[in-house]
């Protein structure tokens, strides 16, 4: 029986939690928004449970306004603990909160990417400012203990080249499933750090593909939609309460799927989600003759994590006030992208994560232009071939502009 033993578990759990359930859910878990750093820290001995508590943190954040949640927790705890390995003071406590780490993961993190060979592709690479001097010690932990890559790019003379070539590296750790994370970098650009996870895997038990058939779906609203359900009989490690259901759908590859179904159609939110629930579900499992009906489905879904995460605790590593000094001089993190693709069919399931990174330098260079038409100005419309002005004007007060329409 599959009992969480990997670390990418934690992605399998999100995507069901958040994929399988059309509308989404919020989690009875804490929030710590303004807890102060440090205090009462729930520190994990060991990564898998520290991604996992992580896992459940971060779902509940993003699954407050109750719609589709698909997430790779796994992938964007790489990407912070790349960036933990080089932060010091106040953000270094801020991260290892958040991350439930007492310290930075460095050895160990080795042995669980080692974990996971043969079962998901995983990638990781740093992105630098050409010339932009990166602490040695940072390149040889990043490199021995996550195999990460370092490449140069010039933020600052072609930011939007820059970002081509990191989608680029996206679409081709992604099998082309994601296209795109970085959409938007300025001159400020000093590091991205980036981690991709791509899985295609093939159930134990495949679904017949003569056996889906429409149905409807239940939403909390109280209507329902028509979707096509897989059907099959099998055994399979199965579990129930009075309020909810609980099933364990293997892959060939060493691999799981579980599935969380409350008995009632608005029941996530009141399940309180916890580690100690995940483990009571896994412990209580036993072989089932079930018939299951599994909804076939494709989620894409696009984050932008700096909210989220600076609700979470670690608010000071996106200000000015962050120290990345382990990485390089005068640098906070500007922003954090995540973007999760899966699929979910007959034969198997396919899932592809990217997630993003982007550290800037706290001090913009002078050379940096500025224009802020904060006040009265003139405008002009001219033929460019002849120089003719059009249409000129002026304007003084913006909420004067005259009626709209006509």
């Amino acid at each position: 029986m599959f009992r969480f033993r990997y670390l990418v578990v934690s992605l399998v759990i999100a995507i069901l939690v958040g994929g399988y359930v059309a509308f989404g859910g919020r989690l009875s878990l804490p929030n710590r928004e303004t807890h102060p750093v440090n205090t009462s820290a729930v520190y994990c001995t060991n990564l898998t449970s520290a991604n996992n508590l992580f896992a459940l943190e971060l779902y509940s954040e993003l699954s407050r306004n109750r719609e589709n949640v698909l997430i790779s927790p796994y992938s964007v705890f790489t990407a912070l603990a790349m960036v933990y390995e080089g932060a010091g003071g106040r953000t270094a406590s801020a991260m290892g909160w958040v991350l439930h780490l007492s310290h930075p993961p460095g050895p160990s993190f080795l042995s669980f990417l080692e974990r996971l060979r043969g079962k998901v592709n995983t990638a990781n690479a740093v992105w630098v400012q050409r010339g932009f001097k990166v602490r040695s010690e940072y390149v040889r932990t990043i490199g021995r203990y996550y195999e990460g890559e370092f490449e140069e790019l010039d933020f600052k003379g072609d930011p939007q080249g820059a970002a081509e070539t990191i989608n680029e590296w996206t679409a081709s750790r992604t099998k082309g499933r994601i296209k795109r994370i970085i959409g938007h970098l300025d001159r400020s650009t000093r590091v991205v750090i980036t981690d991709a996870v791509y899985l295609n895997a093939t159930w134990v038990h495949k679904f017949r593909p003569s056996y889906t058939l429409n149905a409807s779906f239940l939403l909390p609203s109280g209507k329902t939609v028509v979707v096509p359900m897989m059907h099959q009989e099998n055994t399979f490690d199965y579990m129930e309460t009075d309020t909810f259901k609980a099933i364990e759908l293997p892959y060939t590859n060493g691999l799981a799927m579980l599935v969380i179904l409350p008995k009632r159609v608005d029941g996530l939110w009141s399940l309180n989600l916890t580690p100690g629930l995940l483990e009571r579900i896994t412990k209580d499992m036993r072989p089932e003759t079930v018939s299951v009906s599994l909804p076939k489905f494709t989620l894409n879904e696009f984050y932008d994590l700096k909210g989220p995460l600076t609700d979470m605790g670690m608010g000071i590593a996106f200000s000015r006030d962050a120290n990345l000094s382990g990485i390089g001089k005068d640098l906070f993190i500007s922003d954090v992208s995540h973007r999760a693709f899966i699929r979910v069919a007959e034969n198997g399931t396919e899932a592809a994560a990217v997630t993003a990174v982007v550290i800037s330098v706290t001090y913009v260079p002078s050379d940096v232009k500025t224009f802020n038409a904060n006040h009265p100005f003139i405008f002009m419309i001219l033929d460019r071939d002849t120089g003719a002005v059009l249409f000129i004007g002026s304007l003084v007060y913006p909420a004067h502009g005259g009626a709209a329409g006509g």
